[in-house]
């Protein structure tokens, strides 16, 4: 079985792009959702995250949203939660793969590349998007700001530089069809073994 991930600047819709494969069959792991219900639920990393970042990280037993905003807008605090965070939502992953029978899997994960998460997987699908449409996009989204964006961008590698390690990218611009592009990866990767 082919563990494929999936990643993107933010806004490319990378999401979107999953829904898709997830429409024809194909098992997604969202690690984002993932993260914070490790962040919520996981007693060992709580206790790991109120050490490194003190009591006000969460409240009333949950995140505290307001304050950990802080933190994940500053590149060097955000390095640290992630390797708090990303050892357990690699477990849940391994654990999420057993008894999976599909051909392939995708693991959806803004930063695969960044934080060398790809590297125990089988290929990477690159999801990008012109820069006015991720902005255009952002404007019919409720849960965050342009300047959140702007500091999100900016703490992600580039489009260019993701290219580098993509295996296959789709282009979410309007101009090509997501279906046929999302069809051809699928038609390829559901007879591919691992490795192949």
């Amino acid at each position: 079985m082919n563990k494929i991930g999936v990643t993107g600047g933010i806004n490319s819709g990378k999401t979107t792009v999953c829904k898709v494969f997830e429409c024809l069959g194909v098992p997604v792991f969202y690690s984002d959702i993932q993260a914070k219900m490790c962040m919520q639920e996981n007693l060992t990393l709580k206790k790991e995250i109120i050490s490194v970042f003190g009591e006000n990280a969460y409240i009333d037993d949950k995140p505290n949203a307001a304050y950990l905003k802080g933190i994940f807008e500053d590149a060097q605090q955000l390095k640290t939660m992630n390797r708090l965070v990303h050892p357990k939502v690699e477990e849940k992953f391994q654990h999420w793969c057993k008894g999976k029978t599909h051909p392939y899997l995708l693991k959806e994960s803004a930063i695969l590349l960044e934080e060398g998460l790809a590297e125990k997987l089988d290929g990477i699908i690159l999801v990008v998007a012109p820069l006015d449409n991720r902005i255009e996009w952002l404007k019919q989204r409720q849960n965050i700001t342009i300047e959140d964006f702007n500091k999100r961008m900016f703490q992600q590698w580039t489009d260019e530089e993701k290219r580098k390690k993509a295996n296959w990218v789709i282009e979410n611009n309007h101009q090509k069809s997501l279906m046929e592009q999302v069809l051809a990866i699928h038609n390829l990767l559901k007879t591919k073994t691992p490795q192949e």
